[in-house]
């Protein structure tokens, strides 16, 4: 085979560092978008706490009483007397972005709080306006 003068383009080398390069960013991104996406829907999930909980002591502030003592009677009596729009319920309970938490009631401090797991607990150590929202 006769070979041309001056040919352009990559070798096989250069092409394999390229492309080794590029798996060596993806797999140290993706993890971090991950952690993105559950700090997100964290975030969603504890301002919704956060309101839910503006409206209990609005209702208190009317009536000089707390809605209930648990989660259910809270979100039901919540929305029975129009404090809470149904949209934002499944059920009698709070519709919630991010999979394996749930919201408790504190009885203690009359506050509600979303129950996560610790790893997504970890995620918030350094925020302390979130993270006195959250429970393990």
């Amino acid at each position: 085979m006769k070979r041309l003068g001056n040919e352009l383009g990559f070798t096989l080398i250069e092409l394999i560092v390229v492309i080794a390069i590029m798996g060596i960013i993806g797999a140290v991104l993706i993890p971090q978008f991950n952690t993105m996406t559950v700090r997100a829907r964290l975030r969603t999930d504890v301002d919704s706490v956060k309101t839910v909980q503006t409206q209990m002591e609005i209702y208190y502030a009317d009536r000089n009483e707390m809605p209930g003592t648990t989660v259910s009677h809270i979100m039901s009596t919540l929305l029975k007397e129009d404090y809470v729009n149904p949209k934002y319920l499944l059920g009698s309970d709070l519709k919630l972005e991010t999979r394996g938490v749930s919201v408790v009631f504190d009885t203690t401090k009359s506050q509600l709080k979303l129950k996560v797991t610790p790893s997504q607990y970890s995620i918030f150590n350094h925020e302390e306006d979130k993270s006195q929202w959250l429970s393990q």
